[in-house]
């Protein structure tokens, strides 16, 4: 069975209307969200076969950021913890600029989540 089969002309899902529009998003960052770019440094580690490894970000206010690996390693930790949906949505958005980011790469090496 095929959906176009189970679709009738006139459903809900019968036109070529994206989900989600870009105004729908609750986000609105106008660089790569943060997180993603955290993970790009996660991966690349320091290894003699990577050459160029990722050590900066783009903020939404326009800086580029050095970032080394244990930095993003400790923000992400604490974007995987277990949290509100809103609690995350907000530390998200707050790193989003350099200053949130700042106060938060600060935040991670005070409890000792940078090694």
């Amino acid at each position: 069975m095929k959906i176009k089969d189970i679709l009738k002309e006139g459903d809900d899902w019968d036109n070529d209307e994206p989900i989600r529009k870009p105004e729908d998003d609750e986000t609105n960052f106008s660089q790569e969200a943060m997180q993603l770019q955290l993970m790009k440094i996660e991966d690349s580690e320091d290894h003699p076969d990577i050459k160029n490894p990722v050590r900066t970000v783009k903020t939404d206010d326009g800086k580029e950021m050095r970032v080394e690996r244990p930095e993003a390693i400790g923000v992400l930790k604490v974007l995987r913890m277990s949290m509100p949906p809103d609690t995350k949505m907000k530390i998200m958005k707050d790193i989003q600029n350099s200053e949130g980011l700042e106060k938060m790469i600060k935040f991670v090496k005070s409890k000792g989540l940078v090694k």
